[in-house]
């Protein structure tokens, strides 16, 4: 078995902080949304989009607050990348139980759901929660801190083309390239099953140090406080 390998304490805070360039980028794109409180409902896309759905809520908030809203709901779904025909089918399925067993249509009307990635890059991993808000009639935008762009010019290829193509303008992107916290598991503390509805906990199903874990945890949700008051000072 391949040894789990835990993010140095030292690197923790520069990981963290590199998400503040994206995240105000994607501020700027959808900032007439959050000046008029459009935001009741975060999704963070489980695993490494969950560092990046609580700077949003946290950001989201802030903004609500502002304009006499409420406090946004956050719920963590997991990716979906790679399953088979039948096994999107599925989750479609769920996840269109555990919206509405939140009652989500009634929370979202006449608002809409902030979806948080950490990165995209051809869709698939976001498609089945895309299918099941739209079957639900609910209204959306994504935001993805990065992109990570193939260009293929002999095989006429552009991920970031085909993306902006398949989720128009609901799409919101920070830079390109892969992000900083793809597969750090230890900062958000779950590990996901593309099949299932939601992550797990990390101790349930690795060889991991609980202790250890805990620990890169509280300094990851330390260090996004102190990015999430960065960020709010910058654009109050």
């Amino acid at each position: 078995m391949e040894t789990f390998k835990y993010t140095p304490e030292y690197e923790i805070d520069p990981l963290i902080e590199s998400l503040a360039e994206p995240i105000r980028k994607i501020i700027d794109k959808v900032r007439n949304d959050l000046d008029s409180g459009q935001f009741s409902v975060i999704i963070g896309e489980d695993a490494s989009g969950r560092l990046p759905a609580l700077i949003f809520k946290d950001i989201v908030d802030f903004f609500n607050s502002e304009c006499g809203e409420e406090k946004s709901k956050i719920y963590f779904l997991a990716g979906s990348k790679d399953l088979s025909f039948e096994q999107s089918e599925k989750k479609i399925q769920q996840i269109i139980e555990f919206l509405k067993s939140k009652n989500l249509p009634s929370a979202v009307a006449g608002k809409k759901v902030l979806i948080v990635t950490d990165q995209v890059s051809t869709g698939q991993s976001l498609t089945p929660l895309i299918r099941a808000f739209e079957s639900m009639g609910i209204d959306y935008e994504i935001a993805a801190l990065h992109v990570l762009q193939i260009v293929d010019s002999i095989a006429e290829v552009d991920t970031l083309d085909d993306l902006q193509r398949k989720f128009g303008d609901k799409l919101h992107w920070g830079i390109t390239g892969e992000t900083p916290i793809f597969n750090r598991r230890d900062l958000g503390g779950v590990i996901k099953n593309t099949a299932e509805l939601h992550a797990s906990a990390l101790r349930k199903v690795e060889e991991v140090d609980p202790d250890t874990v805990n620990n890169n945890v509280r300094k990851s949700r330390e260090a996004k406080t102190r990015v999430v008051e960065k960020i709010i000072e910058e654009i109050a």
